[in-house]
């Protein structure tokens, strides 16, 4: 019998010939800090800016019919 031997991943699957693209071309450690960056990004926004102003203000919304 030949010696068969093949690279194996952790999980004991045989590893795949083409290698996975990443989404829009980043580096691993890009697409990973992405989401991290956005979400300081959007809290520091409500943190130096007021966009519920309005809302939290505690005056009464205009009255609203609909004819």
């Amino acid at each position: 019998m030949a010696d068969q031997t093949r690279d194996t991943t952790t999980d004991g699957g045989v590893a795949a010939d083409e290698e996975i693209t990443q989404p829009l071309g980043l580096p691993r450690w890009v697409s990973a800090l992405l989401p991290i960056v956005l979400l300081v990004l959007v809290l520091g926004v409500f943190a130096f800016t007021s966009p519920l102003a309005g809302v939290q203000s505690g005056t009464p919304l205009p009255d609203v019919t609909i004819t």
